[in-house]
C-alpha cells in the first residue's frame, strides 16, 4: 500500500494498492477545494497517461459541499476509456448507497456497488 494522502479527521486517506486508487474515510472539510485538487493531480499525473483507472470509494460520510466536488471529479475523469469505479458502503447504510447511485446517474458513469467497506491495507 502506498499512501498518497494521509487521512485527517475531515479528509479521507487516499492510497494506491495493487494499481488501484482507494479513497477511504470521510470527506467533510470546510473547504473541499484543496483535497479535490490534490486528488485530481494524483489522477492526472499517475493514471491519465496510462489511460487506465480503477478507483474505489469507501466513504463513511461526505458533506453537501463535497458532493458537488465529487460530481465535478467524476466529470473530469469521464473521458478515460479504461476506467472502473467501485462504490463501497456498509450493508445497512442505505443513505450511502443512494448517494452513490445519485452520483452514478448524474455523472453518466457506471459504478459497481459493493456492500462491504474497504479495510485500509486489505
Amino acid at each position: 500500500m502506498e499512501i498518497l494522502i494521509e487521512a485527517t479527521g475531515k479528509t479521507p486517506r487516499i492510497y494506491e494498492e495493487n494499481g488501484e486508487l482507494c479513497i477511504w474515510g470521510v470527506i467533510i472539510p470546510e473547504n473541499p477545494t484543496e483535497i479535490f485538487a490534490r486528488l485530481h493531480n494524483i489522477v492526472t499525473t499517475k493514471y491519465k497517461e496510462q489511460n487506465k483507472l480503477s478507483i474505489h470509494f469507501s466513504l463513511g460520510y461526505f458533506n453537501t459541499s463535497s458532493a458537488k466536488f465529487l460530481y465535478n471529479f467524476f466529470k473530469q475523469i469521464k473521458g478515460m476509456s479504461n476506467m472502473s469505479i467501485t462504490w463501497h458502503y456498509e450493508d445497512d447504510d442505505e443513505d450511502m448507497l443512494e448517494s452513490g447511485k445519485e452520483l452514478e446517474e448524474i455523472s453518466g458513469l457506471k459504478f459497481e456497488f459493493c456492500n462491504k467497506l474497504l479495510e485500509v491495507g486489505k
